[in-house]
C-alpha cells in the first residue's frame, strides 16, 4: 500500500502489521493490499491548495471592516497597505502569514497554472484512485497509519521551518478526496505516546465506518491513561 512509506517507524509499522494479524485471526475480517497511485504527490498538492484557501479567505480581514484593527496608524502617512500590514503583523502568527504569503504567490497569474492548476489535478487523481479502491475493487475501508512516529517537543517544532510534515501524507488524502476518516488508539509507543491506526471509508459512509471502527476496538482494549494533574 502506498501508505508503507520509508519515514515510517518500525514501532508504528510494526503496531499497523499487528493489528492486521490479530484482525484476521479473528476470521471477521480480511485484508488485501491496494494502490493509491496518486498519494506520493498528495502532500505537495494539499499544501499548495491550503495555501490558496487561506490566501482567499484571510483577504477579507483587512483590519478595516473584519477582524483586528490596529490601533498603531499614524494618519499623517499610513497608506491602506500600511494598516493592512500592521494590522496583520499586530494580529496573526508568523505561520499564518507565511501561508497567506505562499497562497497568493501560488495564485499570481504566472504561477497559477504550474501550481493551483496542476495541483488540482492532483487533487482530482487523489479521488479517482480512492474511487476505484472503493466502487471496482470493492473495498469497505483502508486501513492506514496517522502519524510516522512519536510527536516532536514543542521546542522542535517552534524550531523547524516546515509548514507541513511527511505525516501529514496519511491524512491529507482523504481530505482531498472529501471522505470520511477517524484515528483510533491501538497500543502505547516505548515511550508511553498512544500509537494510532486510521479507518478511511466510502463517501457518505460516516455510519459504516463508525460501526466497523466499534467492531475493530472491541477485538482489544487499549490501555487506560490517568490523565489527572499530580500536585
Amino acid at each position: 500500500m502506498d501508505y508503507d512509506i520509508g519515514t515510517l517507524s518500525t514501532e508504528y509499522r510494526s503496531c499497523w502489521h499487528d493489528l492486521v494479524h490479530q484482525l484476521t485471526e479473528t476470521g471477521e475480517f480480511e485484508f488485501r493490499r491496494v494502490q493509491l497511485p496518486h498519494t506520493p504527490y498528495s502532500n505537495a498538492a494539499y499544501t499548495i491548495l491550503s495555501a490558496c484557501e487561506i490566501a482567499s479567505n484571510m483577504a477579507r480581514y483587512d483590519g478595516i471592516k473584519y477582524g483586528h484593527h490596529t490601533k498603531n496608524i499614524d494618519n499623517n502617512k499610513d497608506t491602506y497597505e500600511d494598516i493592512i500590514t500592521k494590522t496583520r503583523d499586530e494580529s496573526l502568527g508568523e505561520r499564518v502569514r507565511g501561508r497567506i504569503l505562499a497562497g497568493n504567490y501560488y495564485l499570481l497569474q504566472e504561477n497559477y497554472e504550474k501550481y493551483f492548476v496542476q495541483s488540482q489535478r492532483v487533487r482530482r487523481g487523489v479521488v479517482n484512485d480512492h474511487k476505484k479502491v472503493f466502487e471496482e475493487d470493492k473495498i469497505d475501508c483502508l486501513l492506514a497509519p496517522v502519524v510516522c512516529n512519536d510527536p516532536i517537543t514543542l521546542a522542535e517544532y517552534q524550531r523547524s521551518d516546515h509548514i507541513f510534515s511527511e505525516d501529514d501524507l496519511f491524512t491529507v488524502g482523504a481530505n482531498l478526496a472529501g471522505l470520511p476518516a477517524l484515528s483510533f488508539p491501538v497500543r502505547l509507543s516505548s515511550k508511553g505516546f498512544p500509537i494510532g491506526l486510521q479507518l478511511i471509508g466510502p463517501f457518505m459512509q460516516d455510519q459504516a465506518l463508525l460501526s466497523i471502527a466499534q467492531r475493530i476496538c472491541s477485538t482489544y482494549e487499549f490501555p487506560f491513561l490517568d490523565l489527572s494533574i499530580q500536585n
